[in-house]
């Protein structure tokens, strides 16, 4: 048998049932100070770009699209009831949040088939965004247009809110809930006099460089692994990741996003002890590859001589 094909009889890592037992221990301290934390910081940010001049939301607007990420992965964590011990706190606290960037926890409904067929035509919802890869240059740029331009996220919200797609619509409950938080967003920045910063420091910044950022997490995270790979374990990287780029793409240990494959019942708190384990085992460089950065798993998202 070739070494090539040893390697794919190497099972993937494992957690014994003692690991597993002090890792799936949720604590209702750490989402709350997060919370405050990231929302906290936010709404500094968007005090800032009233009252700064205009030149400072060259930074000020990079700075809340890359928190409004943050509250997205505050909403994965929601969505795999891991907020919070108690389930009625996780759902009703993570509607809540969730709210002001236009989701709620009905997410689950796209975001559990990714996991259960990660890379699998017509079952992974997610696969659109990566399924192309690697492409030529001009493929990457239009990708990179269409998300940091707004134009994708106008077309995931008419899919999850008119008839003419066939992607499950928002209930009713949850759009009423977008709305409210819309209206008291929108009315701080009534009340301060600045109502048209509404646009231009929410809004537009959810739009364009939030979803550009998300997509771009997301390409890095499930582009095919261009070496021989087990079944399974084609699309499965996780990450080591610098401060900027864990404020940026990856908050809330995010990178570490085999682990969160192979373990999603694990809080975001206890990834990084579940990576210490695993790494240890054979099978981990096998069943998911190790990327010093976001940054460097892009470059494996262009064939520069592929023909479109």
């Amino acid at each position: 048998m070739k070494r090539s094909e040893e390697k794919d009889h190497v099972p993937p890592p494992l957690l014994t049932s003692h690991d597993l037992q002090r890792l799936y221990k949720r604590r209702n301290l750490r989402p709350v100070l997060a919370i405050f934390r990231i929302y906290g910081s936010v709404t500094i940010a968007i005090v800032l770009g009233i009252i700064l001049p205009p030149l400072f939301l060259i930074f000020i607007i990079p700075t809340i699209a890359a928190l409004q990420h943050a509250i997205s992965i505050l909403l994965h964590e929601a969505v795999h009831s891991l907020l919070f011990k108690s389930r009625r706190t996780n759902e009703v606290v993570g509607n809540i949040i969730s709210y002001p960037i236009g989701f709620s926890l009905s997410y689950r409904e796209i975001h559990f088939p990714h996991h259960a067929h990660l890379g699998t035509p017509g079952e992974d919802p997610d696969l659109h965004n990566y399924e192309e890869f690697p492409t030529t240059w001009p493929g990457l740029a239009r990708k990179l247009l269409l998300d940091f331009s707004g134009i994708s996220a106008i077309i995931q919200f008419l899919s999850k809110n008119t008839l003419t797609h066939t992607e499950k619509k928002t209930p009713m409950i949850h759009l009423a809930g977008i709305l409210g938080a819309q209206l008291i967003i929108f009315s701080f920045f009534f009340i301060s006099g600045h109502p048209w910063h509404y646009l231009i420091l929410w809004i537009i910044p959810l739009v364009t460089i939030t979803k550009g950022l998300a997509q771009l997490r997301n390409l890095a995270e499930h582009l095919t692994r261009p070496e021989r790979a087990p079944y399974g374990a084609q699309r499965i990287r996780t990450f080591k990741s610098s401060l900027i780029e864990r404020f940026f793409l990856a908050p809330l240990n995010f990178n570490y996003h085999a682990e969160h494959h192979w373990y999603p019942m694990i809080p975001y708190y206890n990834l990084p002890e579940a990576r210490e384990i695993l790494q240890k085992q054979e099978g981990f460089s096998l069943h998911a590859k190790w990327c010093k950065s976001y940054m460097s798993a892009l470059k494996e998202a262009v064939q520069p001589h592929k023909t479109q």
